[in-house]
């Protein structure tokens, strides 16, 4: 569509896999980056891109695949300036939208167990 407008589409966090660097595509691919929001179907929020892994963790890795091909190193700058200008949020134990999922079925089952 934006080509037909005569503009061209650009990269970033809202263009998603296809306009990721090829850190964060080589990531997602290896499955240590992974789509992570929005949770409901029905939303019409932009989807949301985080680590799967901890940082030091897909670096290590990252580093050990470029090696391998023949590609050279990835420093922990370049890692992190990919990650930041894809808008790959950091690694987390758990997200902001799986704790509250947690929270309101727990809230549910206390109020099936009062009932029942």
């Amino acid at each position: 569509m934006k080509a037909k407008r005569g503009t061209a589409p650009t990269g970033g966090p809202r263009a998603g896999p296809d306009g990721f660097t090829i850190i964060t595509k080589a990531m997602l691919i290896a499955g240590f980056v992974g789509k992570i929001g929005p949770t409901s179907s029905r939303s019409n929020d932009a989807p949301r891109y985080a680590l799967l892994v901890p940082f030091e963790h897909a670096l290590d890795e990252l580093s050990f695949q470029f090696n391998r091909k023949g590609w050279g190193y990835v420093s922990r700058d370049e890692f992190s300036e990919a990650l930041k200008a894809d808008g790959i949020q950091p690694f987390k134990i758990r997200s902001s939208e799986a704790a509250d999922r947690k929270r309101w079925q727990d809230c549910q089952r206390q109020r099936m167990n009062r009932a029942a």
